[in-house]
């Protein structure tokens, strides 16, 4: 089986954290014995380019392959500007729910991006949806829910000093590592003014998610004693990550990461983004001294087993033609 993946997200270098989800979904695609080959569009904002794209996907050689599986909305409407192979488009949700912006309703903008949502999911051969909050924009016909993955060989815990000493990192220090607020401003200082107001006898030091090289961000998860997220959901991959290396994470709000916290042995669920009390939650976590119970609410979410189901969607649009 060969493949032609179409997406809006893809790094531009080994330590460009842009699309790792779907690196690591083709990475496992080829190891079940999937040929992929990557598209990446570069301008997903540039209507005029996309739509140049679009026109060289529709004119290229795509008698090699059987199907096109598109990431994204741009990508689903690029993927489908063209009938020779059948295309499986996986959506997101990202570009159309706002989480940082709960209430504000539809704009006129957003308006159009839904019903793009629901032209993608209608004319796809068959569609994937990252997340069950996308069902009123699918259609009525089959669909199938595949959440986001995790690469559990490769985020696994290990013993703190260890991951510390691989890094050259201090071992009295306590390390939290941090993923500020959409407002940069806002996020630095709810940041700067939680460790500020820790107890005086539980020093600790912010360490930002953005400054973790890629490629060393398991030993980074390892190394650190918690994941404190100052924005709203919060990077899904990242909290996956988190939770299979059994770091305790801490999260400031009730949204789609805050429930899927709830319950889990050693996570927080900060009730307010105040400093004060993101303060009490980093101190409650610090003192306990532990690591929490995070991998167990992951192993569905293994990348090799997530790689086994898309490769089914793949033989289910195939079979459309």
């Amino acid at each position: 089986m060969r493949v032609l993946v179409v997406t809006s997200e893809w790094p531009r270098s080994a330590d460009d954290a842009s699309g790792a989800g779907v690196v690591s979904q083709v990475t496992h695609l080829r190891a079940a014995g999937v040929e992929v080959d990557v598209f990446p569009l570069r301008a997903r904002h540039d209507l005029r380019r996309c739509l140049a794209t679009a026109r060289s996907l529709r004119r290229g050689p795509l008698d090699s392959y059987d199907l096109i599986h598109a990431h994204h909305l741009t990508a689903g409407l690029v993927a489908l500007a063209q009938s020779q192979r059948p295309v499986v488009a996986t959506l997101y949700g990202s570009d159309v729910f706002d989480e940082a912006s709960p209430g504000q309703g539809w704009s006129s903008a957003r308006s159009l991006r839904r019903l793009a949502y629901r032209w993608v999911a209608r004319t796809a051969q068959e569609v994937i949806a990252a997340t069950a909050t996308l069902a009123p924009l699918l259609p009525r016909r089959r669909w199938h829910l595949i959440p986001p993955g995790v690469d559990l060989a490769r985020f696994r815990p290990m013993p703190r000093w260890q991951a510390r000493r691989m890094l050259g990192l201090p071992q009295q220090v306590r390390l939290v590592l941090t993923v500020e607020a959409p407002n940069p401003a806002k996020g630095a200082c709810l940041t700067q003014g939680a460790f500020e107001m820790l107890p005086a006898d539980l020093t600790a030091r912010p360490l930002a998610a953005e400054a973790v090289p890629v490629t060393r961000r398991p030993l980074y998860l390892n190394a650190c004693d918690a994941l404190l997220l100052l924005t709203r959901g919060g990077p899904p991959n990242l909290v996956m990550e988190a939770l299979a290396c059994n770091l305790p994470v801490i999260a400031t709000e009730g949204g789609a990461v805050g429930r899927w916290l709830a319950g889990v042995a050693g996570c927080v669920l900060c009730p307010e983004a105040r400093a004060a009390a993101i303060a009490t939650a980093v101190a409650r976590v610090l003192r306990a001294e532990s690591r929490c119970a995070g991998r167990a609410l992951v192993q569905d979410r293994d990348e090799r087993l997530l790689a086994q189901r898309i490769i089914r969607v793949y033989e289910q649009a195939m079979g459309w033609r």
